[in-house]
């Protein structure tokens, strides 16, 4: 066995001695473990209330009665977002966007019913979930494991005895680091399970699924690991434990709660997104034109392309074709509105990406909501799909009305 690894080993064994190791160990992990029972509960009461709603609004439309097309397309559907189990792991940003649209003729609405708009300000700090415990109290667990590996051996003046054993630095510092690997594992392993447990095996998981939350587990190792290397080199300058513990916290404030902070409070100044008042301020004052107008002119145009002398020898309704007209100049006005603010989410999150290289947490943080299909990105993806819906919906029911 080579000095490295019995450095390890021997940091090991030190951890199973100490019974704060178990005490801190034990404290997080039932936080965990509440935190993932609540989020797969809310999980499944979530999908029931959708499926239950996707029904009856189904069962409604169907059951309008004799109506006019162009009167079925006021009635309307509702678009209900599709959520991953991965959800269960990580929220992200599905509670603030809305999980609903509602789809009518004319109108390109925004999602409504977000979870965030009835809590209170406590919100601000993050919903408790699995995600939340591994970004921030997982590495103050790791900084509790790791910030006297070295400061501890100078203080012991043990260090100078190891060295004198052919021991060089280099192996002292990778046999610690080895060990709070080990330690990292010890604690690790058993989160993976739990996912696998109530998330993965209660529901039927695709390929992408699949690759997805094997990536999010290295994702999250990767993160812990950085901590682990930071707090493991400050213990090695410093000459007191003491020094070590403080710095490392305030290593773990700083990229854990400041730059994150800062990072959205400059996104949010510098980029403000319009508020639902303003949106609605621009749609009606873009969103002008005489129905009159343009059921004439389309009719002019029916009547010449098929070169016939009256309106009355049309074998197409000019009415149906009045109203698509309307819905593609309306698209448009949609278009650029929805494209404006869909830029200004993508600057905010040009920020967001750029903060991630001073903050381990707002990278991994962004991560995982990419993989927990959780993020931004996401939920534009679902408005420019049920829009795309919306529109196809009301083409057919207005060419029904034309032909």
């Amino acid at each position: 066995m080579s000095m490295v690894q019995k450095i390890a080993r021997k940091e090991l064994k030190e951890s199973f001695r100490d019974r704060y190791f178990f005490i801190v160990a034990g404290a997080v992990f039932l936080f965990f473990i509440v935190s993932l029972v609540l989020n797969a509960v809310t999980f499944q009461q979530t999908n029931g209330i959708k499926e239950k709603a996707r029904t009856e609004v189904r069962t409604q439309w169907l059951n309008q009665g004799e109506n006019n097309p162009h009167g079925a397309g006021h009635f309307g559907i509702v678009a209900f977002k599709a959520q991953s189990p991965l959800v269960i792991i990580d929220r992200g940003l599905s509670d603030y966007l809305g999980e609903s649209i509602w789809l009518e003729t004319h109108v390109r609405n925004p999602a409504e019913y977000f979870k965030a708009k009835d809590q209170n300000s406590l919100l601000r700090f993050g919903y408790f979930t699995p995600a939340f415990i591994l970004q921030y109290f997982f590495p103050l667990l790791i900084i509790i494991l790791s910030y006297a590996a070295i400061s501890a051996e100078k203080e012991n003046n043990t260090l100078r005895l190891l060295l004198c054993y052919s021991i060089s630095k280099r192996q002292m510092l990778i046999g610690k680091m080895l060990g709070i690997v080990y330690k990292l594992l010890l604690i690790y392993i058993p989160v993976i399970l739990l996912f696998i447990i109530t998330v993965i095996l209660p529901h039927p998981f695709s390929k992408d699924q699949w690759f997805s939350f094997v990536l999010l587990c290295i994702t999250y190792f990767v993160y812990f690991l950085i901590f682990a290397f930071v707090t493991v080199g400050i213990s090695s300058f410093v000459s007191s434990s003491r020094k070590s513990l403080l710095i490392s916290l305030g290593f773990w404030i700083t990229v854990c709660i400041f730059i994150p902070r800062l990072s959205t409070f400059f996104s949010e100044v510098m980029i403000p997104t319009p508020s639902t008042y303003d949106y609605s301020t621009e749609v009606e004052n873009k969103y002008h034109y005489n129905f009159t107008d343009v059921y004439e002119e389309i009719e002019e145009e029916l009547i010449q392309e098929y070169q016939l002398n009256s309106a009355e020898q049309l074998t197409v309704n000019p009415f149906g074709y009045a109203l698509e007209e309307t819905e593609r100049r309306g698209q448009k006005i949609y278009e650029n509105i929805y494209g404006k603010i869909e830029e200004q989410f993508a600057d905010q999150s040009q920020m967001h990406r750029l903060a991630g290289t001073l903050s381990p947490l707002s990278g991994v943080r962004r991560l995982s909501m990419g993989l927990t299909r959780t993020d931004i990105e996401e939920h534009m993806h679902f408005g420019k799909s049920a829009e795309q819906h919306r529109r196809d919906m009301m083409h057919t029911l207005n060419m029904d009305i034309a032909h």
